[in-house]
């Protein structure tokens, strides 16, 4: 569910079931029961094999229970095998419960895992046999035999006795293979497994996370239409056949992910991209599906029918933000394609978007409301949202009592329709933009432009690379950052210690008890219950690289038994009310792909850039270049961060007091070599920072840090770094204050630079 729906000044509360209209089981978005989650926090994967349930052993550790790797494709047991257990003691372990169950048959193990070293550890113990020489049969990581001629009672001592077998493996392909390759005596059994992160990159992880995610949006795609499911139970068989269009939109710029890393031939998503043009090119020619060249929100997938089918009360509206956020695929898609396709998927992308008459939109309400783009239309009133009577002669329907009026979805939605090539209507006028509404907030020592959930900080970017771009108002990045941290820091100063330093993150998603769709989100104003959002320290990653990382790792290893099914990441998840919402959602992993691809290499939002309506759009809102010097925070303008870097050694910078993250940065323009890095701190010091760089203010790389700072005058020597942007980032206070500079000084062989204050 995309649209916000601050219906009245209040979040509108949608339901994602809708009798007789969304034809998909209602299992879909209940949560489910989960005991079990596992107390270690580290890197691995401990399987229980020939067990049919979880078991946490003593030390706290979760091993799963057995399962068939293709029934949910993460990791599991495959060919002809059976299961047995035992009621007698084991020597030689504490690992009582994994010991006395087993598989046993011509059988190999499966474990999708990202690329990288593993310590793999085999568990065996002989049950059966009272001899040696009854079992013997030779084992093979990743296709090399490592033990031949295993008698697991020879080599173990006797019956019922724990034995081991480990040994360090590199996988490459993204699933370990544990595989019997020869048998010499009866067949191969085995009591447990675990697998253990000797050296796995953030790059490998992501690229695991994403990729797998990817799969969703090729095979839960209609061949008939190319739409793409707006979601599917993540642990059963599919069923689901309604499409979202933002889903579908999403689905356009993960073709071309996939195209461009490799998963699919660039000319199999190329036909994908166009199937889906050609059939939402279809609907903008029939009213039944269509409004002025906007789309219904859900159309079930193979016909592309408004699910109102079935005289359904709650008919689907005509969704603005919705036909806009598959509108920025279509054009991202365009541009990827445009130099292989001879301008083919482009063109009908552009046309497409000329078709869309965003001021049929607008000059709804009250002359200040008529300024702005209404979210929607339907053909009947609901009594509630929709009950503005059209005031277009012989069209008829109901306009939504409320626009895209403030900071929200509406950057998005507004910069398309200024940037709109339609031929025969005026652009909307840009005083929808210079009229926006946007409220701030102090949360955490951030000032920042605030709506509660992250999707409302996250989508523009996306699309729109608005690094180094502000307009008069903002700082759009800079302001994402500041609403992420705070986002993070609600769920860490929760006063019912419902989250983990680790496991945050509030946006819109499926809530417990019954999945119903709630807008989770930061203080102040958000709403909370103890429910994540995987997608929303995801999608964040080029705003909060080191946040976001660390946590999404984590929510994997600790929890994906409980959160990682045959799509990846399930919509949500609450610890404390044992509640996961069976759903993979198209929206939150579409945001997810296209946000952690963003990250790796910047390829949706930089290509979607190279559309001329991109541009249009950010010039006619006004965008400019950002200053030199950004901060996360300072109390006063006097004391403003470039005041570190303007030469004068009795100005600084003071952030305002806060035990979350606060940064200093610097925007040099060009890449720029550093042999040496000073920081003169005032009273107010950081016990922990990092000194880190950049080339695009997404990425960032370490090239100092410490947790013993003492204050006084750093001098870092370095052996000549080159990067465009030099950040000071502070994560423990040394003092009750905040942080404080009073000269920042980058060198190299020839000098150092100050800020010239014009700059500011």
């Amino acid at each position: 569910m995309i649209q916000s729906y601050y219906m009245m000044g209040k979040y509108m509360k949608r339901t994602l079931v809708v009798a007789g209209c969304l034809l998909f089981s209602l299992c879909l978005i209940l949560g489910i029961k989960n005991d079990t989650y596992g107390a270690s926090a580290e890197e691995s994967w401990s399987i229980n094999c020939g067990s049919s349930s979880d078991y946490a052993d003593p030390s706290g550790n979760l091993w799963v229970k057995d399962e068939n790797f293709f029934s949910l494709w993460r990791w599991g047991y495959d060919g002809d095998s059976n299961t047995s257990s035992t009621t007698a003691y084991i020597d030689g372990t504490d690992l009582q419960d994994v010991y006395k169950t087993s598989r046993w048959g011509n059988m190999s193990y499966k474990i999708d895992v990202p690329n990288g070293t593993y310590k793999v550890t085999l568990m065996f113990a002989e049950t059966y046999f009272d001899s040696p020489g009854q079992r013997v049969f030779d084992i093979a990581l990743e296709g090399n035999t490592l033990w031949s001629n295993v008698d697991i009672f020879a080599w173990s001592g006797g019956k019922n006795r724990a034995m081991e077998l480990s040994a360090n493996v590199s996988v490459t392909d993204a699933r370990l293979d544990i595989t019997f390759p020869v048998i010499y005596q009866d067949l191969p059994t085995i009591c447990g497994i675990k697998v253990e992160v000797v050296d796995v990159s953030d790059d490998a992880f992501l690229d695991f996370i994403e990729k797998k995610m990817f799969w969703f949006f090729w095979n839960e795609a209609s061949p008939v239409t190319g739409l793409v499911k707006w979601g599917e139970n993540n642990w059963a068989p599919g069923y689901a056949n309604v499409s979202s269009i933002a889903s579908d939109g999403f689905a356009l710029s993960i073709y071309t992910i996939g195209a461009e890393r490799g998963w699919v031939p660039k000319e199999e998503a190329q036909q994908r991209v166009m199937n889906m043009l050609n059939s939402f090119e279809s609907f903008q020619s029939d009213p039944a599906r269509s409004m002025h060249g906007f789309w219904y929100h859900y159309i079930y997938m193979d016909d592309a029918v408004d699910h109102r089918a079935g005289d359904c009360v709650d008919n689907s509206e005509i969704s603005t933000v919705d036909s806009a956020l598959f509108i920025l695929g279509a054009l991202e898609a365009g541009e990827y394609f445009r130099s292989t396709d001879y301008g083919a998927v482009a063109a009908k992308a552009e046309r497409l978007y000329a078709n869309m008459d965003w001021r049929w939109f607008t000059g709804i309400g009250d002359s200040f409301q008529s300024k702005f783009v209404n979210m929607g239309w339907k053909r009947l009133s609901d009594n509630y949202s929709y009950v503005i009577p059209s005031p277009r002669a012989g069209e008829g329907g109901f306009y939504c009592n409320d626009w895209w009026n403030r900071y929200c979805e509406s950057i998005f939605v507004d910069l398309l329709a200024f940037g709109s090539p339609d031929p025969n209507h005026q652009p909307v006028n840009t005083d929808a933009w210079n009229y926006m509404t946007r409220n701030r907030a102090n949360a955490f020592g951030y000032d920042f432009i605030n709506e509660p959930p992250l999707f409302t900080h996250q989508y523009h970017h996306l699309y729109f690379n608005l690094v180094d771009k502000r307009d008069a108002y903002a700082d759009y990045f800079l302001n994402a950052q500041k609403a992420t941290l705070a986002n993070r820091e609600t769920c860490l100063e929760d006063p019912e210690s419902r989250y983990e330093q680790k496991r945050w993150g509030l946006t819109g998603c499926g809530g417990p008890p019954t999945g119903e769709y709630r807008s989770y989100g930061g203080y102040p104003g958000g709403s909370n219950d103890g429910t994540v959002a995987p997608t929303a320290a995801a999608t964040s990653l080029i705003f909060t690289q080191g946040e976001s990382t660390e946590t999404i790792r984590y929510m994997f290893f600790k929890y994906k038994h409980m959160i990682w099914g045959l799509h990846g990441f399930c919509d949500s998840f609450n610890i404390q009310q044992d509640y996961r919402n069976q759903t993979a959602s198209g929206i939150n992993n579409g945001a997810m792909v296209i946000g952690i691809e963003n990250y790796r290499s910047g390829l949706i939002m930089n290509t979607f850039m190279n559309s001329p309506y991109a541009n249009t759009a950010l010039t006619a809102a006004g965008f400019t270049a950002t200053p030199q010097v950004s901060e996360s925070s300072y109390e006063n303008a006097a004391l403003a961060g470039a005041y570190a870097f303007d030469g004068d050694p009795n100005t600084r910078w003071s952030s305002l007091w806060s035990d979350a993250p606060q940064w200093l940065e610097k925007d040099f323009k060009t890449v720029t070599t550093f042999n040496k890095i000073t920081i003169n701190w005032e009273t107010a010091y950081a016990r922990s920072y990092k000194v880190q760089i950049s080339n695009n203010r997404i990425n960032w790389t370490d090239i100092y840090s410490t947790t013993s700072g003492d204050g006084g005058i750093d001098e870092i020597i370095l052996p000549g770094v080159s990067a465009r942007y030099l950040r000071i980032y502070c994560t423990q206070r040394g003092t009750e204050w905040g942080y404080s500079i009073w000269e920042v000084t980058a060198e190299n062989a020839s000098g150092y630079w100050s800020l010239n204050m014009t700059e500011m």
